[in-house]
């Protein structure tokens, strides 16, 4: 039975993640107004759509920031802990739960940041990259966060270190905020 709970705590952590992928991109690519000529841009909103379009009349969009894909996300968060609460046999208080799910989604976003940078980093190193759809937007995703700490930090030997002190800033957030209220 163990084996099971964790084969199927696996795969709901997985669904979770590629859920939440899709949904968090869809929120950020909308409020960054993205060029939907980029094929991955538009391959995201195709795939969400279905879900989004109907919740769209009960959450509508606040300016350029998709309500609906939000409920999504923390739908997303909030359904696996509850089948993994269940799995254990843990009561479950609604008001923890829903708590639980936004600091997961807190540190799912921070991850998702910690990693597009690093892989916005390591594709500045090829050449070719600005013209691949995935790279721009990479770029895209991360230009306002880099940008303004690229302005206050001067080059060093030619390299920007932007990209490094963005990497530390999410750790210490995760270690000073996410910490705390794991703990």
């Amino acid at each position: 039975m163990e084996y099971a709970n964790n084969a199927l705590s696996f795969l709901v952590n997985i669904l979770q993640w590629l859920v939440s992928l899709v949904f968090l991109l869809r929120i950020i690519l909308q409020y960054m107004a993205v060029n939907m000529i980029n094929p991955i841009a538009q391959a995201i909103f195709k795939f969400s759509q279905p879900v989004v379009g109907p919740l769209q009349s009960i959450f509508p969009n606040f300016k350029r920031f998709n309500t609906a894909a939000l409920v999504i996300l923390i739908l997303a968060q909030l359904i696996p802990l509850f089948i993994q609460i269940k799995l254990v046999g843990a009561p479950i208080i609604i008001i923890e739960l829903l708590f639980l799910s936004v600091i997961s989604l807190f540190k799912f976003v921070l991850d998702f940041y910690f990693w597009t940078i690093i892989l916005s980093a390591v594709l500045s190193w090829l050449p070719n990259a600005a013209y691949n759809p995935l790279a721009q937007i990479i770029n895209a995703i991360t230009a306002p966060i880099l940008k303004p700490i690229s302005a206050r930090l001067p080059l060093i030997g030619g390299i920007d270190f932007s990209p490094v002190v963005a990497l530390i800033v999410i750790k210490l957030i995760e270690i000073l905020v996410l910490g705390p209220l794991y703990g």
